[in-house]
């Protein structure tokens, strides 16, 4: 019997350490992350298998790839549903075999059953932001679709009064039961929204300028190539911090 309470408690003990560390609220930025440097160019891995409220698992890295390299599809883990926001230059992404040239700002949503590959066929490096994620509970047995390139030169631009903004999409994928995408434009010193909350999670990556984040009363600043996450249910809002028009990616995902 002693054998026994040893056993189970070593099992326990082992699942405890199994689970991942929680993603806390707040600015995290690339320049703080581990790099590495291989053939093709670099990685900057700042989120490693953290958890949040709805994600089991989530890694966020930035990679920049050399003129006239790629990156194959076994660099990458299969069982995880893919984001990647193109932050600088031009990437040429290859799905099921067909593929497709984009310009900074385009968005590639790419599900856990198709292969890919990332080529930068031009003359400078591209740099693209890749978000890694399975959910604690996937959407596998509903419609999800399928893995979708978003060229940023089809999606309109639709000013507003603060500036203007781009909707990729909001939809279902297999791991989650939505997920919602755009592109904000917010002119100088203004705040995008008042501050509010929602049940969804929410990311928050910097593309050019400068903004201050309210989260729960803590202001965070983030610069070009910096994020926010922002927990379900947290009280936030954006403003714009620096001079002229800044834009950042914002998706939601529960």
């Amino acid at each position: 019997m002693k054998y026994l309470f040893l056993f189970i408690f070593l099992i326990q003990t082992l699942f405890v350490s199994a689970q991942l560390k929680p993603l806390e609220a707040g600015q995290y930025s690339f320049s703080k992350g581990q790099k590495f440097n291989n053939n093709s160019g670099s990685s900057i891995s700042l989120i490693k298998e953290k958890s949040t409220q709805f994600l089991e698992k989530l890694n966020i890295n930035q990679i920049i790839l050399k003129p006239g390299r790629s990156l194959k599809p076994e660099h990458f883990d299969h069982d995880l549903e893919k984001l990647i926001l193109i932050n600088q230059g031009e990437l040429t992404v290859t799905i099921n075999k067909k593929p497709s040239a984009l310009k900074a700002g385009s968005v590639v949503l790419i599900l856990p059953s198709d292969t890919y590959s990332l080529s930068n066929l031009n003359k400078t490096e591209t740099t693209c932001t890749v978000l890694s994620y399975k959910s604690k509970k996937n959407n596998s047995d509903k419609e999800h679709g399928k893995s979708t390139i978003y060229n940023i030169e089809d999606i309109p631009f639709k000013k507003t009064e603060k500036g203007g903004r781009r909707d990729f999409f909001n939809r279902a994928t297999f791991m989650l039961e939505r997920l919602e995408l755009h592109i904000t434009y917010l002119n100088e010193d203004l705040e995008s929204h008042p501050p509010h909350r929602h049940i969804a999670e929410e990311i928050i990556l910097l593309l050019d300028g400068s903004a201050k984040e309210s989260i729960d009363g803590i202001e965070y600043l983030g610069s070009q190539k910096d994020f926010f996450f922002l927990p379900s249910n947290s009280f936030h809002g954006i403003k714009n911090s620096g001079l002229g028009q800044n834009s950042y990616f914002a998706f939601q995902f529960n």
